[in-house]
């Protein structure tokens, strides 16, 4: 298995959420108050390539939200690995193809020629 994927990890996955405009609203509204008033805050409008870390309570990183155009536009997806902090994400999708698709893009997206270079280690568990 390639270096950028878990099969599993004992620390606990931070879910990766694409998300497009139109559906911003009713993430914010099924989220709660504390999550909408972050994204609000951060001015997150869920434009394409654009990220929203969310803290939890205890201040670490607890979700990220991702901009995207529309959700066929998986290879987006590929440039998270080298946007996000160090850490074990998983990506909240859709469909099972969609899941196929995005994480081909994120390991695509996280290939790095590492004969002469440290390997950077943000992972994705399927």
């Amino acid at each position: 298995m390639l270096p950028c994927y878990l099969t599993s990890s004992d620390q606990k996955a931070i879910p990766v959420r694409p998300l497009t405009a139109a559906e911003l609203e009713g993430f914010c509204q099924s989220a709660g108050a504390g999550v909408a008033d972050w994204v609000s805050s951060t001015n997150f409008t869920a434009k394409p390539g654009k990220l929203c870390l969310i803290p939890g309570s205890n201040g670490r990183l607890e979700q990220v939200l991702f901009g995207v155009d529309d959700h066929d536009d998986f290879w987006a997806l590929g440039a998270l690995p080298n946007v996000l902090p160090k850490g074990v994400y998983s990506l909240t999708l859709e469909s099972a193809q969609d899941a196929f698709r995005s994480h081909l893009a994120w390991g695509l997206g996280a290939y790095r020629f590492s004969a002469y270079r440290k390997q950077i280690r943000i992972l994705i568990r399927p």
